[in-house]
């Protein structure tokens, strides 16, 4: 919820901003690559594959469970992806991505799962829901920057937040256990962009981005990698309007330890991204 807030936010403050630059015509607003303002919504066709476990606050670890293939989540699933940038200086640029991803199933496994302190009776129903949030955003620099082909380095904040929940039978009673890794400290992810034009019309796209952190969050410890890639080829329609195939590919492996409780989610989603856009 406080990640919605937190979009919601960020998008009112750059509606407010983007017009006060809308009149300033400097020479590179006319380049293929120089538009102030874009942004892209697109359908992504996703592969999937998550593996999570959750440690009991004893320390007996918990099962590594898969949900593709012990719970009986689909291994794929289209969904919306979104993105937004802002440039406001000629080699000085904001972007805005997010992502939201919900998925849920049912299934029986042979064993007993054990999730956190709670064991899932084998040979019962299990259901299973895993949703996913993530926002970023950041700043880069064009470190080249002409009327054919840019060069960006920059820094990203990401934001992470993560619902894993499991309602099956423990003990012989039925139990839902639901567990939120809400991690809306900023994460920092150093990121590169490379773009190209081949004809006022015609743009390849090359974004990623990378993050590694080991440290503590008041109570909680978060251990964890990311890796996040998007290419696509642009074609300008009109001068506002532009459609485009991509291919993202986002991979997390992370483990929180929050007081005495370790969770350990791995992650990664991957595929096709067809999208429609307006710039200017």
């Amino acid at each position: 919820m406080r990640l919605r807030w937190f979009i919601a936010a960020y998008a009112a403050l750059m509606l407010g901003v983007f017009p006060a630059y809308a009149k300033d015509k400097p020479e590179w607003r006319s380049w293929p690559l120089g538009e102030r303002v874009g942004v892209n919504v697109g359908a992504f066709f996703a592969n999937l594959d998550t593996t999570v476990r959750i440690d009991a606050t004893n320390g007996v670890l918990g099962t590594a469970i898969s949900f593709e293939r012990d719970l009986g989540l689909d291994d794929t699933k289209t969904t919306l992806a979104a993105g937004a940038h802002w440039r406001f200086l000629k080699r000085s640029r904001l972007d805005f991505t997010y992502f939201e991803l919900d998925r849920s199933g049912a299934s029986s496994t042979s064993v007993n799962i054990r999730v956190g302190d709670n064991v899932f009776q084998a040979n019962l129903p299990l259901q299973a829901f895993l949703d996913i949030q993530a926002f970023s955003v950041g700043y880069s620099y064009s470190i080249l920057f002409d009327e054919k082909k840019e060069l960006a380095l920059g820094l990203a904040l990401s934001f992470q937040e993560l619902t894993v929940g499991f309602q099956g039978t423990v003990a012989g009673r039925p139990l839902e256990v639901s567990v939120t890794e809400d991690v809306l400290a900023p994460l920092p992810t150093v990121t590169g962009r490379f773009s190209y034009a081949f004809t006022p019309k015609w743009i390849f796209k090359l974004a990623v981005g990378y993050f590694f952190i080991e440290t503590d969050f008041g109570n909680t410890r978060l251990d964890g990698e990311i890796l996040g890639v998007n290419t696509s080829i642009d074609w300008q329609v009109s001068k506002h309007f532009n459609v485009g195939l991509g291919y993202n590919l986002f991979d997390v492996d992370a483990a929180t330890e929050k007081e005495v409780r370790t969770t350990d989610i791995n992650y990664q989603y991957d595929g096709p991204i067809l999208f429609m856009g307006t710039r200017f």
